[in-house]
């Protein structure tokens, strides 16, 4: 309610009496001065005008004070809201599913978390082709009459090499067609996909088709892609059993029905025909692109699980340090790991850097430079070719924006200048996105297993599966692969037929338990895959007999050597399955043995792959039969042992070796899931003119898979970056290392982390992240108490090294404990790994070649070792070999004519375990 009077005004001041006269008042019989009344005058007025101008009325007060209650209220509803979202995320756990694709991704981080990996489960390819559509090697292909092939080891796809494909003399249509003797087995009731890749520097386009076994004519498919002029990538045929019609057998095309000019040429690699599923045919096209078809069928040599897989984070810097750019032509001197001066006598001649992008991502460069206009850092995008898509990013620009194009599958960044002179170049930073951001060397964050992973190659079922388990990383194995080194053989029976013999092989320490014959696959040392259940009538055939414990496979006389008129021993089989051909003396390579003259023995690659090559002394063995693995041949061939892979009946459960923790960051994540990391294998370098070489088939040694890229070497388990990393001579696959001698350590060990050059399908890592601070802490307290655990095991265990204790084995062929005043044989391995065998035995069988016991693996060495032996009657003391095999037999020697007495027998000998 407002006021309704006026003010009394009165605007006279006048003058305020003393303190005194406040006090004590107006007495009786005073006359007050008018000044006086003039100053209470004015004071009421103006406090009655002040009362009026800023007074409220009750009801606008009482609102007011309403309002603040209801404020007071909402905000303890929002603080106690509040204050239970905090309470949830300390009280209760929650986590977000993520998902990492194979392949390259980016995701998008809620927070810097650690990923916590739930399952990876496995996958298996069967290249129908076997390994000969690598184009590795031109021997048997077949092709249009006036092309030629020849070898390529640029614009390669896979492996190390190509074949170029140059038009003849005559224009016209063109095809390559795999060989006669690798033709793909097919079920005419199944669905199959071809693919091939190709680099077409023609005018015409190119298909792939399947061709029935006479070669006349093309299998016709309807769902397919072409490779148009000029372009590169996948051609590929799908086919339904409609209409791979009554086919049991295929070859393969690349090919065009456009007539190729005289002189044009063209480049092909990694033919593949897989066994594909009614869905996934359903899915080609419609719903797959390209890219997606090879990612989901990559090129792989016969038969491939995944294969060791990893998922590397990238660092919010996407730019490594400038040590591990390439160098061009202008000097360029570190200062530091980001701090580097070019000093150029001419424009251009930059150093550069290539690194993975996704396609339509943008990123953004930014860099410090002395004199930008002069010196600078930008980039543009490649294809997977390596060519340029598109222009560079501004030049003299300290900051740069662009989107990675459609085709883009690499960002080349290069610091280079216009002008000469010394330029510094300083923190260069690449981030996904159009913001720059303030710099931070890249830091990567890395999971890497090293495992198997197979499934049932069709339907993917009964899968391999990794899972974690109290900080460490197992897997729930459902397969079983072994390797069929000859070397592992014990006995063997065979059975010889016409043009071919079977063999019954068993191994040592091998499961035949297998569930299913339709759930198994077999490899012949060529990569042909090998037909289950027809070793009885044809050669190529195998089986596995569970209930005598053995294998069976159907091997050619062209394989083996072994005639029609002859029955190979035991021993000869084991070196067949080692990698030798069996052959006659002064004979041609490919001729058989049929019984009579001098045997020799050949490496299966110098037959096979190399057969023209000079035969070199390496590459034979007369009369005595080979007990070495074949290896590599004078030409640089290595031989692949059979490789056999099946299901178990009952699966088992293993521990995974497994390096590092992968983390994603608040924001961009640049991430890639993909298989073929080989974590720390140990190397042995060689040296020649004063340079050490890691990955050296001449003057070091091999790594044990070809190499595609080597990502780290360490000395002692430290990494070590002196060490230049580049493709050379003599390395195995693409990439090798060397150092100068002065800075060699030959006391230190190392040891290399690669890429396989060899490729294998890839499989998603399924895991969580956390969502708030419970899952955070949560996650952190079980780290740090597995981490504890793991460190208690390994203490333990090292402690079990440095005191082992013996091992007894059991003791074969009548040999007994000599006494009780002795110690019986027996042995232990010690921390460096080297195995130390000691004791008295007696009164076992004394012929050379007795088997006395067996040492299981982990205690054998790579090749056969021996000792001296002192045994005695009684009466007279003899020496003799003892023999330790690398399939862990001890037995008295054969070299010579050795001499053994029972009535007491001493063996003491060491030696370095290597299996």
């Amino acid at each position: 309610m407002s006021f309704t009077q006026n003010l009394p005004e009165w605007k006279a001041e006048g003058i305020e009496p003393s303190e005194t006269q406040k006090q004590t008042g107006f007495q009786p019989g005073m006359k007050p001065p008018a000044q006086w009344f003039n100053w209470v005058f004015n004071w009421t007025y103006l406090a009655l005008k002040e009362l009026q101008e800023k007074a409220a009325e009750k009801s606008i007060v009482d609102l007011a004070i309403k309002d603040i209650q209801d404020d007071v209220l909402q905000n303890q509803d929002y603080a106690e809201k509040e204050f239970g979202k905090l309470s949830d995320r300390l009280d209760t756990s929650e986590r977000s599913e993520v998902t990492l694709q194979p392949g390259l991704q980016v995701i998008q981080g809620k927070r810097n978390a650690p990923f916590n990996l739930n399952s990876i489960k496995g996958k298996t390819l069967v290249n129908l082709l076997g390994r000969v559509g690598g184009c590795e090697f031109i021997t048997g292909w077949t092709k249009s009459t006036s092309a030629t092939i020849e070898l390529s080891t640029t614009n390669v796809n896979s492996g190390s090499n190509s074949f170029k494909v140059t038009q003849g003399g005559t224009a016209g249509p063109i095809y390559v067609r795999t060989p006669a003797s690798e033709m793909a087995n097919v079920d005419p009731s199944k669905y199959y996909i071809a693919i091939a890749w190709i680099k077409n520097e023609t005018t015409q386009s190119f298909s792939t088709r399947l061709v029935t076994v006479d070669g006349s004519v093309a299998i016709s498919g309807a769902k397919s892609g072409t490779i148009l002029a000029g372009a590169s990538g996948l051609v590929w045929r799908a086919y339904t059993p409609t209409e791979m019609g009554n086919n049991m057998k295929a070859y393969m095309d690349v090919y065009t029905a456009g007539s190729v000019a005289t002189g044009a040429a063209f480049y092909i690699d990694s033919y593949r025909i897989y066994q594909i599923s009614a869905d996934e045919y359903s899915a080609l096209e419609t719903d797959m692109t390209a890219e997606q078809i090879a990612a989901k069928y990559p090129y792989v040599d016969s038969v491939q699980p995944v294969r060791n897989p990893y998922a590397i984070r990238y660092g919010e810097n996407l730019l490594p340090p400038f040590y591990e750019w390439s160098v061009g032509t202008q000097k360029f001197v570190l200062n530091g790991p980001y701090d580097a001066t070019r000093t150029a006598t001419a424009s251009g001649g930059g150093t550069s850097i290539n690194l993975p992008v996704v396609t339509g991502q943008d990123y953004t460069l930014s860099y410090e430079s002395s004199d930008v206009s002069g010196g600078y850092i930008n980039f543009r995008f490649l294809n997977a070719e390596g060519i340029g898509i598109g222009s560079w990013s501004p030049a003299n620009a300290l900051v740069q924006t662009m989107a990675a194009p459609e085709n883009a599958t690499h960002i080349q960044v290069l610091a280079t200048g216009t002008v000469t002179g010394a330029f510094t170049f300083k923190n260069p930073m690449l981030t996904i996105g159009t913001t720059a951001k303030p710099f931070k060397p890249r830091e990567d964050a890395m999971l890497a297993l090293q495992t198997d992973l197979y499934a049932d190659p069709l339907t993917g079922t009964n899968a391999d599966e990794v899972f974690e388990k109290d900080g460490q990383y197992f897997k729930l194995k459902k397969w079983y692969k072994v390797d069929l080194n000859g070397e592992k053989i014990i006995s063997a029976v065979k059975s010889h037929k016409v043009g071919y013999t079977t063999v019954y092989p068993k191994l040592d320490g091998t499961s035949y338990d297998y569930a299913s014959m339709t759930a198994t696959a077999a490899v012949k040392y060529d990569g042909k895959i090998l037909t289950w259940g027809s070793h009885e009538t044809a050669a190529d055939g195998w089986a596995i007999d569970k209930l005598n414990s053995n294998f069976a496979f159907s091997i050619s006389n062209a394989d083996s050597g072994w005639g029609d008129a002859y029955t190979p021993t035991t021993d000869e089989i084991k070196a067949y399955f080692m990698g030798w051909k069996m052959g006659v003396q002064g004979g041609n390579r490919t001729a058989p043995y049929e019984g009579t003259g001098s045997k020799v023995w050949y490496k299966i690659t110098m037959v096979t792959v190399n057969g023209s090559a000079t035969l070199q002394l390496s590459d034979r063995v007369l009369d005595a039969v080979p007990s070495v693995f074949a290896g590599t041949d004078s030409v640089g061939t290595t031989y692949t042992p059979y490789q056999l892979v099946y299901q178990l009946a009952t699966p088992t459960v293993e521990p995974i070796t497994s390096e590092g923790q992968l983390t994603l960051i608040e924001g961009n994540n640049q991430v890639e899931v993909g298989t073929g990391i080989v974590l720390r294998e140990p190397n042995t370098a060689g040296l020649y003119s004063n340079t050490y070489y890691l990955n050296d088939t001449v003057y070091g040694k091999p790594l044990k898979y070809k190499v595609s890229d080597i990502l780290a070497i360490f000395r002692n388990n430290q990494r070590d970056y002196k060490w230049t990393i580049y493709s050379g001579n003599n390395q195995y696959g693409n990439k090798k290392a060397s150092l100068a001698s002065d800075k060699y350590d030959p006391s230190a060990t190392y040891a290399v982390t690669y890429f396989m050059l060899d490729k294998s399908p890839a499989a998603p890592f399924v895991g969580s992240v956390p969502d708030n601070e419970k899952s955070l802490l949560t996650d952190l307290i079980q780290d740090v108490q597995q981490a504890n655990a793991r460190i208690s095991v390994v203490e333990s265990k090292k402690a079990e090294r440095d005191s082992p204790a013996w091992i007894t084995p059991t003791l074969l062929n009548s040999w007994v404990r000599h006494s009780t005043a002795r110690p019986t044989l027996r042995y232990y391995k010690d921390s460096q790994g080297v195995v130390h065998l000691e004791g008295v035995i007696r009164s076992g069988v004394v012929t050379s070649g007795t088997a006395l016991c067996n040492l299981p693996v982990g205690y054998r060495p790579a090749l056969t070792v021996s000792c001296i032996s002192y045994s005695s009657n009684g009466t007279t003391v003899a020496m003799g070999l003892i023999d330790v095999l690398n399939d862990g037999t001890i037995q008295l020697g054969t070299t010579g004519t050795p001499t053994f007495y029972n009535g007491l027998m001493f063996i003491a000998l060491s030696f370095l375990a290597e299996q």
